[in-house]
């Protein structure tokens, strides 16, 4: 028997399995599906694509559903204010002295003056140097969890374990690392600034994409969030038993975002100028709204543990080291 799964994006067949799916429920998913919601096609586990209608009897149907875009008339510090607010009872957010999670705490702390602030990372990295100057400027504890090379070793055996693949266990290694200490110490939700590259063009490739090709391209990355970093992240979470909330992946958020003109002449479409701007009227230091983005893997130091820990044990990359543990 051949299970169809049907979308505007895919359709695979699997002849790999006799079992009969019976539930005819629907499933809904949101914009992202940031619960990761997935459907098992006998051996095989699917996640399935955000905004989209599953129904499932004997075969699987997804129906895309149309964004229906709304107009925003909010600024975008009024409407950080209000995703941070709607977070709820959050306690923690996750901090790298980068733009994103900075603005994010600038907020956090107005709203939650006890919220937790913490970073991950080897004492000399980048991000741990980054979030004390955070610190200082929000006049803020920010707490430290220090990796060392045996710590990073012993993440990345767990992350294989919850079957991640080599790219998400180097990525997923500093966030585990915030997310169990935020646990350990009885906080139950966490703020994450994850999406904000996406939504407002922070990564280094955007420069290299015309800019009459950058709202298609900036889909690509959002419909892949859930599939890649939300299912990371849940995967992460659940195992230690706490929550995660993305303020940046509200509705108006990316609705503001999606929004914005993108003007062909100017620059100041990229490397998130408009978060810099609302960082400099939140009072963050210049340092913080200078620095340049830098992935976690690299400002927090783990991707030169990883590839320490490669030659230690004289396999030849950090792929091969992974895929070894």
């Amino acid at each position: 028997m051949a299970i169809n799964l049907e979308s505007k994006y895919m359709r695979v067949a699997s002849e790999r399995t006799e079992d009969k799916i019976v539930d005819d429920s629907i499933i809904k998913t949101d914009r992202f599906n940031s619960e990761c919601k997935s459907v098992k096609l006998g051996n095989f586990t699917f996640i399935l694509p955000g905004n989209s209608l599953i129904r499932t009897d004997g075969k699987i149907t997804i129906n895309r559903v149309e964004d229906n875009y709304i107009t925003i008339n909010k600024t975008l510090d009024t409407i950080l204010y209000d995703s941070v607010r709607k977070c709820g009872n959050f306690d923690s957010i996750m901090v790298s002295g980068g733009i994103d999670s900075s603005i994010i705490a600038a907020i956090g702390l107005k709203i939650n003056k006890g919220c937790n602030l913490i970073v991950g990372g080897f004492k000399d990295s980048e991000d741990v140097r980054y979030a004390e100057i955070l610190g200082t400027d929000l006049n803020s504890k920010v707490t430290k969890v220090i990796l060392d090379d045996n710590e990073v070793e012993k993440i990345a055996k767990t992350l294989s374990e919850l079957g991640l693949d080599t790219y998400s266990i180097i990525i997923g290694i500093t966030e585990y690392a915030v997310m169990r200490y935020a646990k350990e110490k009885g906080c139950k939700n966490i703020l994450s600034g994850l999406g904000s590259d996406e939504l407002f063009f922070g990564f280094k490739k955007h420069r290299d994409v015309p800019p009459d090709k950058l709202k298609s391209f900036r889909e690509e990355r959002l419909k892949y969030l859930g599939v890649f970093d939300l299912l990371r992240l849940k995967k992460m979470s659940d195992k230690i038993g706490i929550e995660v909330k993305f303020p940046y992946l509200d509705e108006e958020v990316v609705e503001y975002a999606l929004s914005l003109e993108i003007d062909t002449k100017s620059n100041d479409i990229y490397d998130k100028k408009i978060l810099r701007d609302l960082g400099n009227s939140l009072g963050l230091n210049d340092l913080l709204l200078e620095r340049k983005k830098k992935a976690m893997q690299y400002g927090s130091g783990v991707t030169k543990s990883l590839e320490r820990l490669s030659k230690k044990h004289r396999i030849k990359n950090v792929g091969e080291f992974i895929e070894s543990i």
